[in-house]
């Protein structure tokens, strides 16, 4: 057996945990699967089925889905609630602003959205959208990351109450137009005593594929400093027969969803669930790190794909379940956030 490094052993054993704990649902009860560490990577269960025509019920739709899209989710975990942040974005013309709705005691069912931020309530950088967002609560308050403009950068905002908003009034990255075409859809953690920041980014070479970029921010993150590449599009797979194989994520990489866990051993580590594309249609697929530089990526990815077109996942505990939601668009106006719910073996990681 080759020397493998700790993170991808962990990542081995997060692969034969859900794997057997998947052997033991299929064979019912007593197979020892509800023996087993959980870690919440797979397997997941859509809420509600998957009818390809009319993928209902969702989590969270739209009030006018023919007008509005809802996009990039964030969700927190609030007394035994769910708060699911998401951008509402106008289908004709881009506009965009943030909205969040309360689950109920499930946390798989969302009652009507209210407003968080609105770009006029943002400088003029904002530039008619404010989306993308990505909350984080501190022990000051709540940090709002947010994409802004059509690609152009990331802004911050800063609330108490989570409901309320104040922007930064300057941005906390702006897309550097030399190298990169888009910068969106940011992912907020405090990490250590650094806050890091993943978000997408397209560059401006010719064939360019979607890539998820990393930065760090000291104290309050009032700005932020680039530091390289997390995660780009897949390469140099292979399929069971050992042949390689195409990647299922060959075609780019976005819409990161970090978050900081602690294992049952008291380890500290990122994960990242994220969208991957093998052509225009997303998938979604996990990553962990130890540090936030070397990123490996979950054996069996990707963790959902379905007929369906999946993007921008958020990834909870719930109490002793694991909750992950995503954006699920079917034909014509169906589209909406979709819960899955992961529910196998013992939970042990927390975040």
């Amino acid at each position: 057996m080759p020397d493998l490094s700790p993170i991808t052993r962990l990542i081995a054993l997060w692969a034969t945990a859900a794997l057997c704990g998947g052997c033991a649902a299929l064979g019912g009860g007593g197979g020892g699967g509800e023996n087993l560490p959980n870690r919440g990577i797979a397997p997941y269960v859509r809420v509600g089925g998957d009818d390809e025509e009319t993928p209902l019920p969702y989590a969270l739709e739209a009030e006018e889905p023919e007008a509005v899209e809802l996009r990039e989710p964030s969700a927190v975990v609030v007394d035994a609630q769910v708060l699911l942040y998401v951008e509402l974005r106008e289908r004709v013309g881009g506009a965009a602003s943030i909205a969040r709705a309360s689950s109920d005691a499930s946390g798989t069912s969302f009652g009507p959205s209210e407003p968080v931020l609105d770009p006029a309530e943002a400088p003029e950088w904002a530039d008619g959208r404010v989306g993308a967002p990505s909350v984080l609560r501190t022990d000051g308050g709540w940090l709002l990351a947010f994409a802004y403009g059509d690609g152009a950068g990331i802004g911050l905002a800063r609330s108490q109450d989570g409901l309320h908003f104040d922007v930064d009034p300057q941005p906390a990255l702006a897309r550097d137009p030399a190298t990169e075409a888009s910068v969106d859809a940011p992912s907020l953690v405090r990490f250590g005593d650094q806050l890091v920041l993943l978000y997408e980014v397209l560059g401006v070479e010719e064939g360019a594929t979607r890539r998820i970029d990393r930065a760090l921010a000291d104290g309050d993150g009032v700005s932020f400093a680039r530091a390289g590449t997390a995660l780009e599009a897949g390469t140099g797979c292979f399929g069971a027969d050992g042949a390689e194989d195409p990647c299922w994520d060959r075609a780019g990489v976005g819409s990161p969803e970090l978050r900081v866990s602690r294992t049952a051993t008291g380890r500290e580590l990122l994960r990242l669930f994220y969208t991957g594309y093998s052509g225009k249609r997303g998938d979604l697929g996990f990553a962990a790190s130890f540090d936030g530089v070397t990123w490996s990526r979950f054996a069996f990815n990707p963790v959902v794909a379905e007929k369906l077109d999946e993007r921008g996942p958020t990834n909870v505990r719930f109490g002793d379940i694991y909750l992950l939601y995503y954006v699920e668009t079917g034909s014509g106006t169906a589209h909406g956030i979709a819960a899955a719910r992961d529910e196998a073996g013992v939970p042990s990681e927390r975040f």
